[in-house]
């Protein structure tokens, strides 16, 4: 019954458990190398019925723990009831942890008799299953694996070529071979193991990949590679810190701006180039112009190109509104050079899904998005 216990329910809340100390505020990263064995190994030789519930057992646990910041943002920016934001964030978690269980499921249905390609199976069929998350039904890619390797530079380096999804098929990979390498050590120190061959090639295949990834991570990060520029461009970033409930409050629209220019004048005699956080400023750029003339009219006496987000609106073909959160790029006279419109929204931050379904969700993304 223990035994039961422990394959069933405790090793897939220990995947999940490791997968949240991985991620922030805990940033216990290189857990995340072997956050993913306990499942694997729980789930060996399994109906498909029961890995199924297991991977979503796993994946449940460890989004609620890397989601709960969605409580806060509906209950205290979207004004809901605390339950209720408590529910929908657990509703989020259980649709996200769908996709670790049909890992889990699709994973054990896979017939390989020597098991020799299944760590690079289950690589590429997780990094499938993250793409997927990140863009069905518009998507939704928070607490992708890879992110979790955010402190490991060298690791990380590699996303230039393959973005996030390499540096989590790397994750994936080294965590099957560790479940295999453990499933080997039990059988043999009688443990009860289930019988399985040794990875001789797998494991020095992916020892061979992660030593040249982190190689080209150094590669990169090797200032010598990059060779001195007199024309670099310097970049000064300011962060005002401003309160997301007194944002988008008109009353404070004034204060905000200001705050963004007092911060600006600190930095702007040394730099080439001033860059505002997205939706900087608490006003429609192209619509309200008083707002936009002092702003830039402050760009022309400082001299300086400014980048900034600010909440736009566009015109759809059946002549209703479309919002959007956007870029600006105003050079150091004054004058808009280019806009960019961000084209993949966040859930219930800059667009509510299903809104036929949630329309009482639409307070939550005032000012920007949908």
């Amino acid at each position: 019954m223990l035994h039961r216990f422990i394959h069933l329910l405790l090793l897939p809340v220990l995947s999940g458990a490791l997968l949240v100390l991985s991620f922030p505020k805990y940033d216990l990263d290189v857990l995340a190398w072997i956050a993913l064995v306990p499942l694997l190994i729980a789930i060996r030789q399994k109906p498909r019925k029961t890995a199924f519930k297991q991977g979503w057992l796993a994946g449940f646990v460890f989004f609620v723990g890397t989601l709960s910041w969605v409580i806060n943002a509906m209950h205290q920016y979207g004004k809901l009831p605390f339950l209720v934001s408590v529910l929908l964030m657990l509703l989020l978690a259980g649709y996200c942890a769908l996709f670790v269980a049909l890992f889990a499921a699709i994973l054990v249905a896979l017939k390989d008799p020597r098991d020799a390609l299944r760590p690079w199976t289950a690589a590429c069929l997780w990094v499938t299953l993250e793409w997927l998350r990140g863009h069905l039904f518009s998507g939704f890619p928070w607490a992708l694996l890879g992110y979790s390797q955010y402190h490991a530079l060298s690791v990380i380096q590699i996303a230039d070529v393959t973005g996030v999804y390499g540096v989590s098929f790397l994750l994936v990979l080294v965590n099957v071979l560790a479940a295999r390498l453990l499933d080997v050590i039990g059988a043999r120190v009688g443990l009860g193991a289930i019988p399985v061959p040794a990875p001789w090639v797998a494991a020095p295949l992916a020892a061979a990949l992660l030593v040249l990834v982190v190689d080209y991570g150094y590669w990169r990060l090797d200032p010598r590679n990059y060779p001195a520029n007199e024309h670099a461009l310097r970049i000064g970033l300011v962060q005002p810190n401003v309160d997301q409930a007194q944002k988008w409050d008109a009353a404070f629209r004034r204060e905000t701006l200001d705050r963004h220019k007092k911060v600006t004048n600190q930095v702007v005699r040394e730099v080439d180039l001033v860059v505002w956080p997205e939706a900087a400023t608490p006003f429609f750029f192209d619509l309200e112009t008083d707002y936009r003339e002092d702003l830039l009219r402050f760009v022309r006496e400082r001299g300086v190109p400014l980048l900034f987000g600010s909440p736009a609106v566009d015109s759809r073909s059946d002549g209703a509104l479309r919002l959007l959160n956007s870029a600006y790029l105003v050079s150091g006279g004054g004058m808009v050079l280019d806009r960019y419109d961000k084209t993949h929204l966040v859930p219930f931050g800059e667009y509510v899904p299903l809104k036929p379904i949630l329309f009482f969700l639409n307070k939550l993304v005032v000012g920007i998005g949908d």
